[in-house]
């Protein structure tokens, strides 16, 4: 068992600095200085919050067992948490100040912006209805961007 229990601690203490590296490499996101406080600071939990429990002394081994099982999955499931991470980032971004639109003579759409449906569409990891608002809502925002340039849309593609 004591081979276990070093194995645990080695893979433990991995697991944990990369958890540092990954909130280091949010931390250099673009958009992470534009979150309140308050969101950069949740989001920073919910990856610390991943960590494994420290092991004690003269735990029963069915204990380390199970808890080296956990890291093991929590390690495995660090990707698409990090992209939740940055789908997170991007939904609580403050909202920009809308532009004052430059009213045309005719009132309406002027030109016409056609727009391939790929352009639009972003990759993204969807697994629960917030990662799914997080998605839709970036493509309304590039929508919306193009509208208040006073621009008709046309989406080509798939």
């Amino acid at each position: 068992m004591d081979r276990t229990e070093k194995r645990y601690a080695v893979d433990r203490a991995v697991y944990e600095d990369d958890l540092k590296k990954i909130l280091t490499g949010l931390e250099t996101e673009p958009d992470w200085a534009k979150l309140l406080d308050d969101d950069r600071g949740e989001i920073a939990a919910r990856l610390s919050g991943q960590g494994a429990v420290g092991s004690r002394q003269n735990e029963e081994p069915a204990e380390i067992i199970r808890k080296y099982r956990d890291l093991l999955i929590a390690r495995r499931t660090l990707p698409g948490l990090i992209e939740e991470l940055k789908a997170e980032i991007k939904r609580r971004l403050p909202a920009e100040p809308e532009p004052e639109p430059v009213p045309e003579e005719g009132g309406g759409p002027t030109a016409e912006e056609i727009v391939e449906a790929d352009a639009l569409v972003e990759p993204a990891l969807i697994i629960t209805a917030a990662d799914l608002d997080s998605w839709l809502a970036g493509i309304r925002e590039k929508l919306a961007r193009l509208l208040k340039s006073n621009k008709r849309i046309r989406i080509k593609g798939r």
